[in-house]
């Protein structure tokens, strides 16, 4: 059994994060939520995700868990449980955030200033502020 004494529990939302752009391209995704344990001088015991994409005319979500994280996600327990609730319902991405809130996650999203189209921009939660224009 791996031991998660010295770790927490965090998350981090790719499309508020500084490598937004091109990490939700590369991903071919609409969003991606990363959440596990990390260590507090860095590095993860067990990390996974719950990404979403366009399926039809829905965005649908979908948990993604390696094998080296599978006690990981054992431990989630209270997680699985409330997606459990919402079964079939497709589940938004704030509404899995509120979840990890509730089960005791840290957000340690890397805002911050992020280039968009040749722009310099800033993130903050829920909006972007223009910082530079393009020359």
């Amino acid at each position: 059994m791996k031991d998660f004494s010295d770790c927490y529990k965090a998350y981090s939302v790719t499309s508020e994060a500084t490598y937004a752009e091109s990490s939700l391209h590369v991903m071919n995704c609409v969003e991606n939520i990363m959440f596990g344990y990390y260590h507090p001088k860095g590095g993860t015991t067990g990390e996974m995700s719950m990404t979403w994409q366009v399926l039809g005319k829905d965005l649908v979500p979908y948990l993604k868990c390696y094998d080296d994280a599978f006690e990981a996600l054992s431990t989630f327990k209270n997680v699985i449980n409330a997606i459990a609730e919402l079964d079939n319902k497709n589940m938004t991405p704030m509404q899995f955030r509120e979840i990890l809130d509730h089960c005791g996650f840290k957000d340690e999203t890397e805002r911050g200033p992020r280039v968009v189209e040749g722009s310099i921009t800033t993130m903050l939660p829920g909006k972007q502020m223009l910082l530079s224009m393009p020359e």
